[in-house]
């Protein structure tokens, strides 16, 4: 991930909180190492229980669901010419799209937890939100692309840090000492709370507040999540941590992996399963998997971080169950 899509998540999610169950986030946290292959993200978990609480109460409000479903409908269609060819042709236009794009998402995923919490809401409405997923998931990856893409030609001098830009920086992209504030980012960053930090700083500053980052649990046998698709299967374990590692799947081996995305998809087609950290049933993983009929249990929040490429696996997806039969 680069840090853009991680403020397009943050922005997404707080604009979103606020605008639709009139919630604050108070603390979430986007990190990404120097040395690690992925990104990682961390909410409060008494926050997104107080989230759900406020969604359970909001989503049976036909005006709650009136409203998001116009709002994912008005900005989708300022999006969808960029979904299929459609070029960011300046700065101005670049910032107009942007904001549309967080506007889009902060509808779309203020529900995302409906299904999972498995409310008792107006059937048309759970139905129209999968169909906007559905209709829309397949361009997630072409949409982010399409802000690197602008950044790369309109500053060559960006080349690979052009992951490393924030929404701060693109009024100053021509001047050089923002160029080498870029590129110290190379050695790890945080988003904590609307604001970049060094890894350095980040530690220092969850010291002092006495915020301690949830440590997964590794010696244990089975892993619970959320079943995408019902079935069966075991095999052996393939962890994908970055988009390119996908490409590495052999034929019928359990893709592990903590969200999918279209990038994934040649990977998912040859996969006898499919295992994530994170998603509800409108995931990219879930919708695939049912395309695919294939045996998936997502949400399960350390499935990357407890298994490892090699390992033995049963997939019990009716229960949402994940057996380690031998690693």
């Amino acid at each position: 991930m680069s840090l853009l899509y991680f403020y397009l998540w943050n922005e997404s999610d707080r604009i979103g909180y606020k605008k639709y169950l009139d919630y604050d986030v108070k603390h979430n946290l986007f990190m990404m190492p120097a040395k690690e292959r992925k990104t990682t993200v961390y909410y409060n978990e008494k926050e997104l229980e107080e989230i759900d609480k406020l969604l359970i109460e909001k989503s049976k409000n036909k005006q709650f669901q009136k409203q998001l479903l116009d709002d994912i409908e008005k900005n989708w269609k300022l999006l969808e010419p960029y979904a299929h060819g459609k070029q960011i042709e300046n700065i101005t236009e670049f910032k107009t799209y942007y904001t549309t794009l967080v506007n889009f998402w902060a509808a779309l995923n203020t529900p995302y937890t409906i299904a999972k919490l498995d409310l008792d809401v107006n059937q048309q409405f759970k139905n129209d939100l999968l169909a906007f997923r559905e209709k829309t998931e397949k361009h997630t990856a072409t949409l982010s692309d399409l802000l690197h893409t602008f950044l790369k030609t309109k500053y060559p001098a960006l080349g690979e840090h052009v992951k490393l830009v924030a929404p701060e920086d693109l009024d100053r992209l021509a001047d050089n000492k923002t160029l080498k504030e870029i590129k110290t980012r190379e050695t790890g960053y945080a988003l904590y709370n609307n604001k970049i930090y060094s890894i350095v700083e980040i530690n220092k500053i969850l010291e002092k507040e006495n915020i301690q980052i949830e440590k997964p649990e590794t010696n244990i046998t089975e892993l619970k999540g959320t079943c995408a698709w019902k079935g069966q299967v075991k095999g052996k374990v393939r962890l994908v941590v970055t988009d390119s590692e996908a490409d590495n799947l052999q034929k019928g081996e359990i893709l592990v992996t903590e969200m999918t995305s279209p990038r994934y998809l040649a990977a998912m087609q040859k996969a006898g399963g499919i295992i994530t950290d994170e998603g509800g049933i409108t995931c990219h993983a879930a919708i695939t998997a049912r395309e695919l009929k294939l045996p998936c249990v997502i949400g399960t929040k350390q499935a990357t971080q407890v298994l490892k490429t090699g390992d033995y696996v049963e997939i019990d997806a009716e229960k949402g169950l994940v057996r380690i039969i031998k690693n």
